[in-house]
Order: C-alpha cells, then structure tokens, then sequence
C-alpha cells in the first residue's frame, strides 16, 4: 500500500484547482475519510507531496526502486 499525502492546507488549494470546486465541499469531503495517522498504520510506504518536485520524484524512485527489488525476490 502506497500513501501519497501532503499538508492539509495543499490538499485544499489543490483541490480548489479543479473545475466547479467548493471549499465547502472540499473540506467535507476531507472529513469524511480516515485520518492521517490511521491512513499511516497501513501504509508500506508514504510519499510526502508537501515539498519540492524533486523530493517527491525522488521518494517516488525510491518506492519503485525497493518494489522491483522484492518483486526480483519473489521471482527467484
């Protein structure tokens, strides 16, 4: 399992980007899912979007990086 979070105030500008976006509806939608910390209990890895795009392309390699390697494990 794979979590990509970010802030909470990045969640919100980002998703007020898209077309007919309501900060209302933004933020209800937000509290309606799992925390954080409970999404966290259940992740194998975490992407962290808050940063630089290079720090996130940079996590983001290093998840493939040990994905392919215990697949080239379960291979052998």
């Amino acid at each position: 399992m794979i979590l990509v979070t970010c802030r909470e105030e990045q969640q919100i500008e980002r998703a007020m980007r898209r077309p007919g976006a309501a900060r209302e509806d933004i933020l209800a939608r937000i509290g309606r899912q799992m925390p954080l910390a409970e999404k966290r209990k259940y992740a194998d890895f975490v992407i962290d979007t808050s940063g630089e795009k290079e720090d996130t392309l940079h996590q983001t390699a290093a998840v493939f990086d040990a994905l392919r390697k215990a697949a080239a494990r379960i291979g052998e």
